[in-house]
């Protein structure tokens, strides 16, 4: 042990009930996302807004629609439609 680590202790694992919220909200969403429809909706909205990037990039994406529906009471299909978050509803941009 060097001088540097004394006085520094581990912090505490966090216990289940820190993430109920997220669960709880998360498996709304997951309800959703049983709707094939909604699904293939989300998944072209992803692939418009992310492309070919790393899977890390993909879940962060999906992660933070998911953290704006949470945050604003709304389902993930009022996020994925919101035309003035995505005004192209998901489709890509046409180059002229």
């Amino acid at each position: 042990m060097n001088g540097d680590d004394q006085g520094l202790s581990a912090a505490p694992a966090p216990d289940d009930s820190q993430f109920s919220g997220l669960t709880q909200s998360r498996a709304g969403f997951a309800q959703e996302l049983s709707n094939p429809d909604l699904r293939r909706k989300f998944m072209a909205l992803i692939d418009a807004e992310v492309g070919d990037q790393s899977p890390q990039a993909q879940q962060a994406f999906i992660e933070s629609a998911m953290n704006r529906g949470a945050a604003r009471g709304k389902t993930l299909d009022q996020i994925i439609s919101d035309r003035g978050y995505y005004p192209n509803g998901g489709q890509p941009v046409s180059k002229a």
